[in-house]
């Protein structure tokens, strides 16, 4: 193997994105099925809501970060490529819609009433040590339904993101030749 076959090989984009896609959707699912669902049966509602106020916020960048890679590296020639293939280019503009939706808006948003709430409803603060404000029945329940309505915008996105993956990984794998 010469010279030009180590570039040839290295500047191919199939190997990047291929471990950009498998780390997103694994990531995605494991996130998404395991961590929460076993985080929410162990851990007391304190903690547990201390461990998705951090966690929540990281899983957002880390899957838009490999979002773009996975974009970025689709092959044979990158996001050129991707918009000349019509319906890998509609699934990545859904999963990409979701992305964006979960990191800028209701990832953060979910988040703040997670926080807010538990300050209000008298559970330890989650990012910082201020006092927990006493708050009416009717300021909590706003709360509630400021942070029910953000989580279930927050997980429907992120279960259309994973849907649109699953389908683009499906088509990823009848494309593969296997010899």
């Amino acid at each position: 193997m010469g010279f030009q076959d180590v570039v040839s090989a290295a500047a191919n984009l199939a190997p990047y994105h291929l471990l950009s896609y498998s780390t997103l959707i694994g990531m995605s699912i494991f996130q998404s099925f395991t961590v929460v669902k076993t985080a929410h049966r162990v851990l007391p509602r304190p903690a547990f809501t201390t461990l998705q106020a951090r966690l929540f916020p990281i899983y957002f960048q880390l899957q838009t970060l490999y979002f773009f890679l996975t974009a970025a590296t689709f092959p044979p020639y990158g996001p050129v490529s991707l918009i000349k293939d019509g319906t890998s280019a509609a699934l990545f503009s859904v999963a990409g819609t979701g992305v964006l939706l979960n990191f800028f808006v209701y990832g953060p948003r979910t988040r703040q009433a997670m926080i807010d709430r538990s300050r209000k409803a008298g559970a330890p603060a989650t990012t910082t040590d201020e006092d927990v404000e006493e708050a009416s029945e009717e300021a909590v329940e706003a709360l509630n339904k400021s942070f029910h309505k953000s989580h279930a915008m927050s997980l429907h996105i992120n279960l259309i993101t994973m849907g649109a993956l699953v389908v683009y990984g499906w088509r990823l794998a009848l494309r593969l030749k296997v010899e």
